[in-house]
C-alpha cells in the first residue's frame, strides 16, 4: 500500500489533477490500497480540509478497486476523532492512526494508549496503528496491543517504522493472526516478511510501483530464489525512505522515473541542497541503467514462484 506523496502546483496548492493520475497509475501497477496523508504525504503541512479533499479525490480515483486509508496524524483526540468521522462519511475504508505524542506533562505510553483507544472507539472503520521508532516514548506495549485487540473489533493491523525483529515475532506470539504486521521502512520489507509481516506501507513505490509490487510478491512467495538479487539492486534506492529528507528524495525519484511533475515540497521542509541532489541523481541513474535487465530477471523469477 503506497503512502502516497502529495503533489503541489507552483503556488504550493494541491495538484489534484496529477494526484488522480498518479493514484490510477499505482492501482494499475498492482498496489492493494492507497494511504493518504501519511508522513510521506507531508501530513504535518496539510490542513484538515486538505486531508479530506485528498481523501475524497483518492476515493473517486480508485473507483472502488482498492481501499483508501486516511492517515490520522498525531493530534489532540477531539481533532483525531473528527477527522476519523469525516473519513468514514466520504468513503474511506480504513484509518492509519498515529501514536499520540503528548506534551511534556503527560509524556507516557499510557497517554498514548488512552488516545488510541478513544479514536478506535469512535469509528467503525478498520484501524491500523502507526508507530514511528523516532518517538520511543509513545511505543505501545504488547499487553496494550492485546488489550486493544480484545476491546476493539476494528483494530486490525500495526505499522511500525523500525527493525522488524523482534516486534513482528512478538506481535504474532501475542495476538496470533488477529493483528496483521505492516512494515513501515522500505529497506526492511524482505526481513519483515521473513519475520511474519504480511503488509507494507511503502514509500518508493511512488517512483517504482511495478518493481515494489514485484519485490513484495517475490518476498511473500518465500520459495523464490530471485528475491536476494532483486533486493540487492533495489536496496540503496529503498534507503531513500528512511532518511530525514525522504520526502524530497522520493519526489525526485518520481520525477526521474517519469511518475512525478516536480519536486516541490511545502515549507518548512526545504529543497535538497545541490550536493544532496547530485548524490541522489547519481544513485538514481545507476539504478535506471540496470532497470531493463532487472525487470527481465524479476519477470522470470515471478513466473517460477
Amino acid at each position: 500500500m503506497p503512502a502516497i506523496t502529495t503533489p503541489f502546483l507552483p503556488d504550493l496548492s494541491l495538484d489534484l489533477d496529477f494526484y488522480r493520475t498518479h493514484i490510477k497509475r499505482l492501482v494499475e501497477a498492482g498496489c492493494t490500497g492507497i494511504v493518504v496523508g501519511g508522513s510521506l504525504g507531508e501530513a504535518e503541512n496539510l490542513t484538515p480540509e486538505e486531508k479530506i479533499i485528498l481523501a475524497e479525490t483518492a476515493v473517486s480515483a480508485t473507483e472502488s478497486r482498492v481501499p483508501v486509508i486516511l492517515g490520522i496524524p498525531s493530534m489532540p483526540v477531539a481533532k483525531a476523532v473528527g477527522l476519523a468521522r469525516s473519513a468514514e462519511k466520504i468513503g474511506c475504508k480504513g484509518l492509519m492512526v498515529s501514536a499520540w505524542r503528548p506534551d511534556s506533562t503527560e509524556n507516557t505510553s499510557a497517554a498514548t494508549a488512552k488516545h488510541l483507544s478513544t479514536v478506535f472507539s469512535e469509528t467503525n472503520l478498520p484501524c491500523m496503528l502507526y508507530e514511528n521508532n523516532a518517538y520511543r516514548e509513545t511505543l505501545i506495549s504488547d499487553d496494550d496491543v492485546l488489550d486493544f485487540a480484545l476491546k476493539h473489533f476494528n483494530f486490525g493491523a500495526i505499522k511500525r517504522s523500525h527493525q522488524p525483529k523482534p516486534w513482528v515475532q512478538n506481535l504474532k506470539k501475542t495476538t496470533g493472526d488477529r493483528i496483521a504486521a505492516f512494515v513501515g521502512d522500505d529497506d526492511q520489507i524482505v526481513e519483515g516478511i521473513k519475520m511474519g509481516a504480511t503488509g507494507w506501507v511503502a514509500g518508493l513505490v511512488n517512483a517504482l510501483p511495478e518493481e515494489s509490487v514485484a519485490l513484495f510478491n517475490l518476498a511473500i512467495s518465500k520459495g523464490s530464489t530471485g528475491v536476494k538479487v532483486f533486493y540487492e539492486w533495489f536496496y540503496e534506492m529503498l534507503r531513500m525512505d528512511v532518511v530525514p529528507d525522504f520526502v524530497q528524495l522520493i519526489k525526485l525519484a518520481q520525477v526521474e522515473f517519469g511518475l512525478g511533475k516536480n519536486e516541490l515540497v511545502r515549507p518548512p521542509r526545504k529543497a535538497l541542497t545541490e550536493v544532496e541532489r547530485k548524490e541522489a541523481l547519481d544513485q538514481i541513474q545507476q539504478a535506471k541503467s540496470e532497470l531493463s535487465e532487472i525487470k527481465c530477471f524479476v519477470t522470470t523469477n515471478l513466473k517460477k514462484s
